[in-house]
């Protein structure tokens, strides 16, 4: 049981996502979340490190393509592990998603 009752919105979001609602679901978005930006981070450096080739941006001259390429890979595959692992986010293919759009959202920021 939930220490308080949950918001309208947190009960909308668990239903569409078919997730249990529980007070771990706010660890869980988190840990994945989290999990997928240290994934993207770590495989952008190390993908452009040893592979990259050709800068992504002028603005910032270190960032590659092929970085770039390795971050999302691991970004993703962060992702799918934590669906894997403990189910959150609900679908693969949200899982997919959800990793392409954080690694956007790290890339950018």
């Amino acid at each position: 049981p939930l220490p308080s009752e949950p918001s309208p919105f947190l009960v909308d979001v668990c239903r569409l996502l078919k997730w249990k609602l529980a007070p771990t679901v706010g660890v869980m978005a988190t840990a994945s979340c989290a999990v997928c930006i240290i994934a993207a981070d770590t495989c952008a450096y190390i993908g452009g490190r040893n592979l990259g080739r050709r800068p992504l941006i002028r603005v910032s001259p270190n960032k590659t393509v092929e970085g770039t390429c390795c971050g999302l890979l691991g970004s993703v595959a962060a992702a799918v592990f934590c669906n894997w692992g403990w189910g959150c986010p609900a679908y693969p293919a949200f899982a997919l998603l959800a990793g392409v759009v954080i690694f956007a959202a790290s890339l950018l920021g």
